[in-house]
Parts: C-alpha cells; structure tokens; sequence
C-alpha cells in the first residue's frame, strides 16, 4: 500500500499569516522591555551596594539582599523575554521560508487578504482579477503556502 500523503493544514496557515504582523510587532515590543530592564539594571551601582550592618535571621532581607534580589529577578524577566523573542523569531522565519517559496503574485494575494485583511473584493480589485477568479487563486495559493510549512 503506498504513503498516505498528508494534506497541508489551512487553517494553521490562515492562521499564521493573519498573526504575522501581530509577531512582528510583538518581537519589537519584547525587545523594547527587555531594553528597558537592561537599562534599570544598569543604572543600579552595584560597587554601591554595602553592608548596612542589619543582620539577618529575623526572615527579613538586608538592603543589600533586597537589591541583588531585585537584580536577580529583573535578569530573570530578561531571560524569559529572550526566550519569548526566540520563538517568536522562528515562527517568523519560518512564515518568512513559506511565503519566499511563493511566486511574487501568490504571496501579494495572500498577504493583502490575510494579514491586510481585507476582503476578496477588494484584493480582486487591487490586482484586476474577478471575485471567483482571486478567491480561487487565493485558494490554491493558501495551500500552497501550507505545503510549505
């Protein structure tokens, strides 16, 4: 019995391409905080920071506890948005990979419906075709972009 061919996933690609510009976005927005905590981090002097004389052991931290804390936490906030900015990242890439695949008029259409959002009559106005014909091309263009995920 031969290999069972499996069909692209539409609805996976309709929905990549309608977030794209929501990643694009988003990894501006990641690196723009992740800016801003580097900046913070950078402001605190750590050569500062010295021994107030408290002592611990009543389960409150010392000034100088609380600042390297503080440090701690905001390097942590950095890592988890890099790791958020990573993937983000390779969803773009990847989108990026499928939609290169495509001849220049498949992926117009496809970006001017999906991520442009705008309805098939007026993608079919913006290229000169008629509504049946730009939503059939649509279509065979959607699954060939989902061949290539």
């Amino acid at each position: 019995m031969g290999e069972k061919k499996e069909k692209p996933n539409l609805f996976r690609a309709k929905f990549y391409l309608r977030s794209y510009c929501r990643i694009r976005d988003g990894i501006e927005e990641l690196r723009a905080k992740c800016q801003r905590l580097n900046d913070e981090l950078s402001c605190v002097d750590v050569g500062g920071m010295s021994y107030d004389g408290t002592h611990g052991g009543n389960g409150a931290l010392t000034s100088v506890e609380a600042q390297v804390s503080a440090r701690i936490e905001k390097r942590e906030q950095i890592n988890n948005l890099l790791h958020e900015i990573a993937s983000l990242e390779l969803q773009r890439t990847v989108m990026n990979n499928a939609l290169a695949k495509l001849s220049e008029d498949d992926r117009k259409i496809l970006l001017t419906h999906y991520t442009d959002g705008l309805p098939w009559y007026d993608v079919a106005e913006i290229y000169g075709y008629s509504y049946d014909r730009i939503r059939h091309k649509g279509m065979d263009a959607l699954r060939r972009f989902a061949s290539y995920l």
